[in-house]
C-alpha cells in the first residue's frame, strides 16, 4: 500500500471527519474524498496561505491548525502539514476540539515516521 493510500485510509478513520482535502501549497490536489474537490481546495490553500502569512508576520514559529466555524456545527480546519495544507470537514455535532487533536495527532505520526524513513 503506497503512503497515500495509508494516508487515506488512516484519516477517513478518524471520528468526526466528514470529508477531506489534501493540497499542495501550490492548489494541487493530492487525494480527497470529495465528489467535486476543486472548490474547496482553492479554499483550503488561500486559507492556508492567509495562515501562514499572519503567523509569520507576528512571529509565531508553529500553527496547528485553522478552524473556520459554521452555524450547522459543522467546522471546517485547515491543517499545515510541510508543503501541504489539509481541510477537514467536521461531521454535524462532532466535538470540535477532539477532532483537530486527533487530526493533528495523526499529521505528526505521520511526520515522525516520515522522518525516520529519511
Amino acid at each position: 500500500m503506497t503512503r497515500l493510500e495509508v494516508f487515506t485510509n488512516r484519516i477517513e478513520l478518524i471520528g468526526g471527519v466528514e470529508s477531506f482535502v489534501l493540497v499542495r501549497r501550490s492548489g494541487e490536489v493530492v487525494t480527497h474524498n470529495l465528489r467535486n474537490p476543486g472548490e474547496l481546495a482553492a479554499m483550503v490553500t488561500i486559507c492556508g496561505i492567509g495562515a501562514n502569512a499572519v503567523m509569520q508576520s507576528i512571529g509565531f514559529s508553529h500553527f496547528r491548525h485553522l478552524t473556520i466555524n459554521r452555524v450547522d456545527r459543522r467546522s471546517f480546519l485547515v491543517f499545515f502539514l510541510d508543503r501541504y495544507f489539509l481541510g477537514v470537514q467536521q461531521v454535524a455535532g462532532a466535538d470540535d476540539g477532539r477532532l483537530a487533536r486527533d487530526v493533528y495527532d495523526f499529521l505528526q505520526d505521520l511526520l515522525s515516521q516520515n522522518r525516520k524513513e529519511a
